[in-house]
């Protein structure tokens, strides 16, 4: 598998989804989707 690299804007962006996520639908969820996302990424 290829490695890659996240770059800054696309952490903070990463880190932004995770907050309005557990904003608008509660940590749980927020729990989930980044680890979805994650799971994309290895």
């Amino acid at each position: 598998m290829k490695k890659f690299l996240i770059t800054p804007k696309a952490r903070a962006d990463l880190r932004d989804i995770s907050r309005y996520t557990d904003k608008k639908w509660g940590r749980q969820q927020r729990f989930n989707y980044i680890k979805q996302l994650q799971d994309r990424f290895s």
